[in-house]
């Protein structure tokens, strides 16, 4: 069989499910979420490269300000990401996410 039918019999059907799920829920395809996503996505596998395990517990129990405040930054980091498809599908404002002119 050749790789290209292979490939095709593995993807379509990835394709087709995430288009449904895509259409049910009403997404929309969003830039910024996805660099949002793909930098947390970095970070971590960066993270879990390079430290020890168990890291994570000696770091909280070490310096537990410092964690909370690392805790604070992720959860600014990605509130845009919850908060604005949110928004979107209530129907309100998200002009200046967007960067466009309000409407």
């Amino acid at each position: 069989m050749a790789l290209k039918q292979v490939v095709s019999r593995c993807i379509t059907p990835v394709m087709t499910s995430t288009r449904n799920i895509a259409s049910m829920t009403k997404h929309t395809k969003d830039p910024h979420a996805f660099a949002v996503i793909s930098s947390t996505l970095g970070l971590v596998s960066v993270v879990h490269v390079c430290q020890p395990k168990g890291w994570f517990k000696q770091f909280v129990d070490d310096e537990p300000v410092v964690a909370f405040s690392c805790f604070l930054g992720l959860l600014g980091f990605l509130l845009p990401v919850v908060v604005v498809p949110m928004r979107r599908n209530m129907g309100l404002d998200t002009s200046q996410y967007d960067g466009k002119e309000a409407h």
